[in-house]
């Protein structure tokens, strides 16, 4: 009889030994859901693309793309001729736009004639809803398959997401297209050159507030011309960070000598410079 009652007490705590074992390791699953949530919701958990309705952080800032604010000017004045300077054409400006639609930003545009210091045409293109990222590896098919519905989810939202900013984009462009042609068609003839006032104009506006980006955006002047100043209005003043492009076919700098300028002979070499200067990790 006491030799079975014993064997009745091991059984017992066998029994609550596995219950026991169990129940923690649900409640370690419980706790492991907690800790992910509140990992999400801390202030040092990566933000969500502005334009992106997934739940997935950011990328690694070292492998995704920087918005970038452009200011450029196309050179209508009689010196072009000589020193073989481009006039941007609307090709030109179909690459200008793939940068933006690649990252996101800003762009402003001017002319060079006897008076370069007047009112930019301007275009802002929202940065383009980020693809959330499949989640890691998980052993545990119930949590594998919560997860995969997540995921749909996602997908769906960012696909719903991209068609409405790529319509935006779209009609964005096409506005600011119609404004730019007309400046774009005028021929270079204008007989003086007013460098001064192009640089004092993209420095203002590279000087304003911006609008909310998920980083500070990449700031470059592109100066499709020879950089021949004959208006002298006053040394050249440059207060900003971005880096300055001058495009033409000769190599010349003229005015721009002492600001250092980064020198292209066409416009989509420029161009690719700037892209690639707006993707992590360069």
């Amino acid at each position: 009889m006491i030799k079975s009652l014993q064997t009745v007490e091991w059984k017992s705590l066998i029994f609550a030994s596995v219950l026991s074992f169990t129940l923690l390791s649900c409640g370690d699953g419980a706790s492991s859901g907690g800790l992910q949530s509140q990992a999400k919701d801390s202030p040092e958990h990566a933000p969500t693309h502005a334009g992106s309705t997934s739940e997935s952080p950011l990328p690694d800032s070292t492998n995704w793309a920087v918005p970038v604010r452009l200011v450029v000017f196309g050179d209508k004045t009689a010196s072009t001729v000589e020193t073989v300077t481009p006039q941007l054409s609307p090709e030109d400006c179909e690459l200008l736009f793939d940068v933006l639609r690649s990252v996101g930003g800003e762009l402003a545009y001017g002319s060079i004639c006897a008076n370069s210091d007047r009112p930019l045409l301007r275009l802002v293109i929202q940065e383009p809803p980020f693809q959330p990222e499949p989640p890691a590896k998980e052993a545990n098919v119930f949590k594998r398959h919560d997860m995969a519905k997540v995921l749909r989810r996602e997908r769906a939202a960012f696909a719903a997401a991209e068609a409405e900013w790529q319509q935006e984009t779209d009609r964005r462009i096409a506005r600011f297209m119609e404004s730019l042609r007309p400046l774009l068609d005028q021929p270079a003839s204008c007989g003086r050159t007013d460098i001064v006032g192009a640089l004092e104009r993209a420095d203002l506006y590279l000087s304003e507030p911006t609008i909310a980006w998920s980083m500070p955006p990449r700031e470059f002047a592109i100066l499709v011309s020879d950089g021949q100043d004959n208006v002298r209005r006053g040394p050249v003043q440059w207060k900003r960070s971005a880096q300055i492009l001058i495009i033409n076919g000769t190599g010349g700098l003229g005015a721009l000598q002492a600001l250092d300028p980064v020198r292209f002979e066409s416009v989509p070499a420029a161009l690719g410079f700037v892209q690639q200067s707006s993707v992590g990790g360069y």
